[in-house]
């Protein structure tokens, strides 16, 4: 498995990056807007990158099961990324790819949760 960071990522990508819990019920609610928007931008130089936060890995793999998701999925168990993201609570970000007039990782939308 490739270790990717979302400014890697960006290089080559717009990446909308949901953070979320398993236990979160809005969170839930959107999961299958969120697979069907993936599916159907997946080859148009998109991904999303769902952080998981807080939650075992064991939990996480149930619930992808559960959702049958299948974006990539980062579980953060030390909610490292909330932080970095300077977040209390869930949000979703669009980091913009990197193009010849921008650095990569530019934040176009910011949504809290």
């Amino acid at each position: 498995m490739v270790n990717w960071s979302l400014w890697m990522i960006t290089w080559v990508k717009t990446v909308l990056v949901n953070n979320w819990a398993t236990w979160c019920p809005p969170c839930r609610a959107e999961m299958p807007t969120l697979q069907a928007y993936y599916n159907e931008h997946q080859h148009q130089n998109f991904t999303l990158v769902a952080i998981e936060s807080g939650d075992h890995p064991s939990q996480v793999a149930e619930f992808t099961q559960q959702f049958n998701l299948t974006f990539p999925i980062w579980v953060d168990q030390e909610m490292k990324a909330i932080q970095k993201f300077s977040q209390p609570g869930f949000a979703q970000f669009l980091l913009d790819r990197q193009t010849r007039d921008s650095d990569p990782g530019l934040v176009r939308y910011h949504k809290p949760g």
